[in-house]
């Protein structure tokens, strides 16, 4: 459960600064642009439009990074 909470929190905090997270190193095969959230072995893949984050995928760090289909 403090896993649970903790991944929550983290995500919770991109309402404040969600630039503050590097570029996925998927971004070059996305149109959006495609930001990265690392939280202990998993990857938080998310896009920003207007003032609203949209959280896309959540990965474990051991999977393949995404490419174009």
């Amino acid at each position: 459960m403090k896993c649970y909470r903790d991944v929550y929190n983290k995500i919770q905090s991109l309402t404040t600064l969600p630039l503050r997270c590097p570029l996925a190193p998927e971004n070059d095969f996305f149109e959006e642009e495609l930001r990265h959230l690392i939280i202990q072995n998993y990857r938080i893949l998310y896009t920003i439009a207007e003032n609203t984050v949209y959280i896309l995928h959540a990965r474990h760090g051991n999977q393949l990074w995404l490419k174009p289909e």
